[in-house]
C-alpha cells in the first residue's frame, strides 16, 4: 500500500503486515488534481490541486498522524492491474483508516451542508460508510463536525440509516434493495464507475473492464447473486429494462429504500444460479392470464407492511413455463399473505432473461396482423377477459364453478384458449387442465405443454388418470400419437383404479369406438406394448370390452396379438358370454374359431337365435355363473327364440322355459313349449307359471286357456282343472308328486288370488278364462276388497259387467 508522509509529502510503500495508522481523505476531484507521477516534479507546486494535498497532510500531522493516503496521488492509475487491485481495495482502506478527513470546497458553512456536491458523487458513498471516524471540513478547512455529530443531516442527505451512520448498526444489515437506493441519486464520470463504486459496500471483488458500460452494473448484480439469496435485488422499478431481470441502472433502485427481505412461507432461500439462458430460482407464480402475464412473489416487503410480499410481473412470451422475461418494470406489487395460498400457487422453477431485447418486442416486429386477423385475435381476447379479471381479484377463486360444474377457465382451456391453459397451468389445478386440453384433442395445446420441463407432474390428473387414457378415450390419434412419442407416458400407465388407456377406450369409449380414429387409436397402443390382458380391478380384459360392445374390428386386433379367449372376469363370464349376451355374431364367429370353449360358464344364448344355435351347435352347455343354473332355452324363450326353443327341448329345461316364455308374453313360444310337454307333469316345476301369465300378461288369454284345458298323462281336464285352481291333489295322481301349489282360487303369499289379479290389471280375457274354468266369485283377498270393487275403482267397465252377470247366476 503506497501511503503520503504528511511530512516530507513523499509517496512511501508499505507491506500489508507493516502497514502504520493513517488518516485518509474523502473528496471530490476537481481541476489540477495532483497524482502520483507529479509528486517529485518541480511543476506539481503549481497546480491548483497541490494545496488540497498539503492541507490535508497539515490536518493529519496535527492530529499526529505521519501517514496520509489520497486517491489523487497513492494510486498509478496508469497501470490498469494497480487501478484494479486499488478500487477492489478501497472500501477495505477506508474501512482500516484510523480517521477519515471529508473535504467539502463548496460548503462556507454547516447549513450549506446537504448541498455539497460531495453527496452526489458515486464514489463517496463507500468512504462515508467504510470508516468509523469521519470529520467533515468546509472550504477553509474549517472543521463542521463528525458522522456521529452531523448523523441526521447527512442520513436525510443520503438515505442511509442512522444506525448504520453511528456504527450501533453493520451496513449489512440493510437488504441489497435499500444499498442500491443509496447509489440510485449519485453519478460517476464513467459509466462503469457505478457500479464498480459500489463493489465494496456489497463485499464484491471482480474485474473492471472500462468501456463496457451499462454492463458493469448487470455484472455487479450477477456477482452479488452468487454470494447472497436476498430477493430485494430484483424488487426495483424503472421504465427501461429490455425485459431482464437484472435493472440496468442504480436509478431503478430509487423507491426501494424501504423494501427488506422477508419470508414467512419457507424456512431459507434457494440457491440462485445463473446460465447462458438467465437467472435460474423458484419463486410462487401466479398466473394473470393476459398474453402469458403473471406474477413472481419475493421473499421480501416494505417495511411495516409484513402481512405482504412484494411480487414482480414477468411475461412468459412462448406460454411454456420455461423461459420468462420482465414486464410492466415501473412497478411492484404486493400481494396480501391473508389471501395468498401456497397451494394454489405453489413454488415454480424460473427461467427468467438477464438482459437484452424483450421477446416481446421482437415478436411484435416480426407479426404483420391483417385488420381481420387482429379483429379475431381481440374477439378471442374478449373471450378469455372473464377470466383474467377473475385471476387478477385476489378474493374470487378462480375455480369457482357454476350449477354445471363448470368454471369460466375450465371450459375456456377445453376449448383451446391457450391463454387459460397457460393460466391455469401457473396454478396447482394445471392437471386438470392439461386432461381437458387431452379429452379436447387440442394438438396445439398438448405440443406446447409437451415441451415444459415439469410436465411430468401434470400428466396425472387428480383421479390418477394420465393424459394419455383422456386423448384415447376421445379417439384422438393425432394427440395419441404425440403423447406417446414423447416417452414422458406409458402405453400401460393405469389410474387409481387400475384401468388403463386401452382398457378405457374400449369400456367408456364405446360408442365411437367402431370409428376409424378409435381404431387407429387401439392399433397405436397395441403398437407401444399396451397389455391385451390387463383388467381394472379384476374385471373384463379388453377382449371382454370389445365383445360386449360390439368392436369386430377391435376385437380382431386384439385376436391378433394372442388376447386370452378363455379369460374370464369375476363372475366367471368369458368373452364369447358377453359376444352371445350381446347379440354380436361375427364377433362370437371369430372367439369360436380361435378356441373358445362352448362349454365355457358364462356363455349365453339370448338376442340372436343365430349366436344360440351356433352355441348349441358346438355343443353348449349354457351357464349363468351368478345361479349355476341351465339358462340357454330359458333366456331363448324369454326373448321370444322360437328357433332357439326348437333346437333344445330337454325336458329339465322346459318349465323355466315355459314360465320366462310367459312372463316375457311370448305366446308363440309358450304354445311351442307346452306342446313339448307332452303330458309329462313332472317337467312343471318352478312358480305358478298360470299365475305369471295372469300378473304380468295382458291378453293371455289363450295361454290361460291352454294351460287350463290341455289333458295332461289322461286325467280328465276338470281334475287338472280343481288341481290347477284350488291346489288339490287329483285322485290318483302318484304319492310325493303333489305338483306345485298354484291354487288359483286361493290367496297367494302376498293374500292376492288369480281372479282379483286379473280384475285389477284390466285383463278381461283373463277373467272369462278363470270365470269359464269355474273361479267362484267373489272371492275376497284378506285385508283386500273384492274383485269386483277393484274393478269398479279402476273403471274396467268390461269387467264389472262380466263379474256382475255371474253374481247374478
Amino acid at each position: 500500500m503506497r501511503l503520503l508522509n504528511t511530512t516530507s509529502i513523499e509517496i512511501e510503500q508499505f507491506g500489508d503486515d507493516a502497514i502504520p495508522p493513517y488518516a485518509i481523505l474523502s473528496h471530490t476531484w476537481l481541476e489540477e488534481e495532483i497524482i502520483f507521477q507529479d509528486l517529485g516534479q518541480a511543476h506539481a507546486a503549481s497546480k491548483k490541486g497541490y494545496k488540497k494535498m498539503t492541507d490535508f497532510c497539515s490536518v493529519a500531522r496535527a492530529n499526529g498522524f505521519q501517514y496520509g493516503w489520497m486517491d489523487t496521488c497513492c494510486i498509478d492509475k496508469t497501470s490498469s492491474a494497480e487501478l484494479s487491485e486499488a478500487i477492489n481495495s478501497m472500501y477495505h482502506w477506508y474501512q482500516e483508516a484510523a480517521v477519515c478527513y471529508t473535504f467539502l470546497p463548496d460548503v462556507s458553512s454547516l447549513s450549506e451542508l446537504s448541498g455539497s456536491r460531495w453527496f452526489t458523487r458515486g464514489w463517496t458513498l463507500q468512504e462515508l460508510i467504510a470508516p468509523s471516524h469521519m470529520t467533515f471540513f468546509d472550504k477553509d478547512w474549517s472543521e463542521l463536525g463528525t458522522k456521529a455529530s452531523l448523523g441526521q443531516t447527512i442520513s436525510d442527505c443520503t438515505g442511509v440509516p442512522l444506525g448504520i451512520l453511528s456504527g450501533k448498526e453493520h451496513f449489512e444489515t440493510a437488504s441489497i434493495a435499500q444499498r442500491m437506493s443509496w447509489a440510485a441519486d449519485r453519478n460517476t464520470t464513467k459509466t462503469e464507475d457505478r457500479a464498480y463504486c459500489l463493489m465494496g459496500i456489497f463485499g464484491i471483488n471482480m474485474p473492471l473492464l472500462y468501456g463496457e458500460g451499462a454492463r458493469a452494473f448487470i455484472r455487479l448484480q450477477e456477482e452479488i447473486m452468487r454470494v447472497s439469496d436476498d430477493q430485494s435485488l430484483f424488487a426495483w422499478r424503472h421504465p427501461s429494462s429490455g425485459g431482464g431481470l437484472l435493472a440496468i441502472t442504480p436509478e431503478a433502485f430509487k423507491a426501494s429504500g424501504n423494501i427488506i427481505p422477508w419470508n414467512p412461507l419457507t424456512p431459507y432461500n434457494s440457491p440462485i444460479t445463473v446460465t447462458n439462458k438467465g437467472v435460474h430460482l423458484e419463486l410462487p407464480f401466479i398466473g394473470l392470464g393476459q398474453h402469458g402475464t403473471g406474477l413472481a412473489i419475493l421473499h421480501c416487503t416494505e417495511i411495516g407492511n409484513e402481512d405482504h410480499l412484494l411480487s414482480i410481473y414477468l411475461r412468459d412470451s412462448f406460454l411454456t413455463m420455461e423461459h420468462f422475461e420482465r414486464c410492466r418494470t415501473d412497478s411492484l406489487k404486493l400481494i396480501s399473505l391473508r389471501k395468498f395460498s401456497p397451494s394454489q400457487y405453489p413454488t415454480r422453477n424460473l427461467c427468467i432473461k438477464l438482459r437484452g431485447p424483450s421477446v416481446q418486442a421482437m415478436r411484435n416486429q416480426d407479426t404483420n396482423l391483417t385488420g381481420k386477423a387482429l379483429q379475431k385475435l381481440e374477439t378471442r381476447n374478449i373471450r378469455e377477459q372473464q377470466a383474467t379479471l377473475k385471476a387478477e381479484i385476489g378474493d374470487v377463486d378462480i375455480n369457482s364453478r357454476d350449477a354445471d360444474g363448470c368454471s369460466p377457465l375450465l371450459c375456456s382451456a377445453a376449448k383451446g384458449h391457450e391463454g387459460v391453459v397457460w393460466l391455469l397451468l401457473t396454478r396447482s389445478d394445471g392437471r386438470t387442465i392439461l386432461s381437458h386440453a387431452a379429452r379436447g384433442g387440442h394438438e396445439a395445446q398438448l405440443s406446447q405443454l409437451l415441451t415444459r420441463k415439469d410436465t411430468q407432474a401434470y400428466l396425472i390428473d387428480g383421479a390418477g388418470r394420465s393424459v394419455l387414457s383422456h386423448a384415447a378415450e376421445n379417439g384422438h390419434e393425432s394427440v395419441v400419437k404425440m403423447i406417446l412419442g414423447s416417452g414422458k407416458v406409458e402405453a400401460d400407465m393405469k389410474d387409481q383404479k387400475g384401468r388403463s388407456a386401452l382398457w378405457l377406450l374400449l369400456e367408456t369409449g364405446w360408442v365411437d369406438a367402431e370409428s376409424k380414429d378409435h381404431n387407429d387409436v387401439v392399433k397405436l397402443l397395441l403398437d407401444h406394448q399396451a397389455s391385451v390382458e390387463h383388467r381394472a380391478n379384476g374385471d373384463r380384459t379388453a377382449l371382454c370390452e370389445a365383445a360386449a360392445n360390439g368392436h369386430a374390428t377391435i376385437v380382431e386386433h386384439l385376436l391378433n396379438r394372442n388376447a386370452n379367449v378363455a379369460t374370464s372376469d369375476k363372475a366367471g363370464r368369458a368373452p364369447l358370454w358377453y359376444a352371445a349376451e350381446g347379440g354380436h355374431e361375427s364377433i362370437a364367429k371369430m372367439l369360436l374359431e380361435k378356441g373358445a370353449a362352448a362349454e365355457t360358464r358364462g356363455t349365453n344364448g339370448n338376442r340372436s337365435n343365430t349366436i344360440a344355435r351356433m352355441l348349441l351347435e358346438k355343443g353348449a352347455c349354457i351357464i349363468d355363473p351368478s345361479s349355476n343354473r341351465l339358462v340357454g332355452l330359458e333366456v331363448a324363450a324369454a326373448h321370444g327364440h322360437v328357433a332357439v326353443v326348437e333346437t333344445d327341448t330337454a325336458a329339465t329345461t322346459i318349465g323355466l322355459a315355459l314360465s320366462q316364455a310367459i312372463v316375457s308374453g311370448h305366446e308363440a313360444t309358450a304354445m311351442l313349449l307346452m306342446g313339448a310337454i307332452r303330458g309329462d307333469m313332472k317337467v312343471w316345476k318352478g312358480r305358478d307359471v298360470l299365475r305369471h301369465a295372469i300378473q304380468t300378461i295382458k291378453g293371455c288369454g289363450a295361454i290361460a286357456d291352454t294351460l287350463l284345458e290341455v289333458p295332461h298323462g289322461g286325467w280328465k281336464s276338470h281334475v287338472v282343472t280343481d288341481f290347477l285352481l284350488n291346489g288339490e291333489k287329483p285322485e290318483g295322481y302318484p304319492t310325493g308328486r303333489e305338483g306345485p301349489s298354484w291354487g288359483l282360487a286361493k290367496a297367494d303369499y302376498y293374500n292376492v288370488d288369480a281372479l282379483w289379479c286379473a280384475a285389477v290389471e284390466g285383463n278381461t280375457a283373463c277373467v272369462e278364462v278363470l270365470l269359464r274354468h269355474g273361479v267362484s266369485t267373489p272371492i275376497r283377498a284378506p285385508q283386500l276388497n273384492n274383485a269386483l270393487k277393484f274393478a269398479q275403482k279402476q273403471g274396467h267397465s268390461g269387467i264389472v259387467r262380466l263379474l256382475r252377470r255371474h253374481l247374478a247366476r
